[in-house]
């Protein structure tokens, strides 16, 4: 199991769609890491509450 996952494997993992990703990030309900590239990723701690 990895530590982070990118948001496509993020939206097929749990079945959420990217644009509702960004938006919870939007508004501040998700806070995803940012790799070297810009890329977000998320970890499965985000997740799991």
């Amino acid at each position: 199991m990895k530590d982070y996952y990118k948001i496509n494997e993020i939206s097929n993992l749990y079945g959420i769609g990217v644009d509702s990703l960004r938006y919870y990030e939007k508004i501040g309900v998700l806070i995803p890491r940012r790799d070297t590239n810009g890329y977000r990723l998320y970890g499965l701690h985000i997740f799991i509450n």
